[in-house]
């Protein structure tokens, strides 16, 4: 019994041990690879141009496209934003900042498809049998939720500015996948076994 005991708590160490070494690995790997990463494109590489109408003020036009009327005003090199415009000008506007509410919903978006990808991992691994009930189930869940959430940090400490797009979803899922996936076969290959199926002492 008290070698039973003491390989159970080997086997958790051992968990623990191969999660700090995928931790490295996730963020070593979010940092050596932040060169390959695509660039957001420069804000002078993406130029949108609005016409004036008759009427229009730099105020009324920033506030019909949800910027800031004294961003609108720089770019144009206008000193006033209340002046009228003259029919048929050309303006260049800025590209809008994400107000700090829309970064962490896109955030909350893709910490939660970072999260679902991690849980259908988990679930296909009980489904297949590589992870057999036992005590550690929930140790192995919980590790690899905390490797997911660790590598979507790390992906997005690198990364430029996040747009809520199917893309940045998907491929939040397939991220939490591919991190957990390999978690149960760590737990497989270090002893993790039913102990209902075990062979008695």
């Amino acid at each position: 019994m008290a070698h039973a005991a003491g390989a159970g708590v080997m086997r958790a160490a051992a968990l623990y041990l191969a999660a700090a070494v995928l931790l490295v690995v996730i963020v070593s790997v979010a940092w050596w690879t932040r060169g390959f990463l695509p660039a957001p494109p420069a804000p002078d590489a993406v130029r949108t141009t609005y016409t004036a109408q008759a009427g229009d003020t730099i105020e009324s036009v920033a506030g019909s496209m949800s910027i800031d009327p004294a961003a609108l005003a720089d770019a144009n090199d206008k000193t006033s934003t209340t002046a009228a415009l003259q029919a048929g000008e050309e303006l260049e506007v800025p590209p809008a900042t994400p107000s700090l509410v829309d970064t962490w919903k896109v955030h909350g978006v893709g910490l939660a498809a970072q999260i679902l990808g991690v849980l259908l991992s988990f679930w296909l691994s009980i489904l297949t049998g590589v992870l057999p009930k036992t005590p550690l189930r929930r140790q192995i869940l919980g590790i690899s939720l905390v490797l997911g959430i660790a590598s979507y940090a790390s992906a997005q400490a690198v990364a430029g500015d996040a747009r809520l797009t199917p893309q940045f979803v998907f491929g939040a899922v397939k991220d939490g996948f591919l991190w957990s996936a390999a978690f149960p076969m760590f737990a497989r290959v270090l002893g993790v076994k039913d102990p209902t199926t075990a062979p008695s002492a």
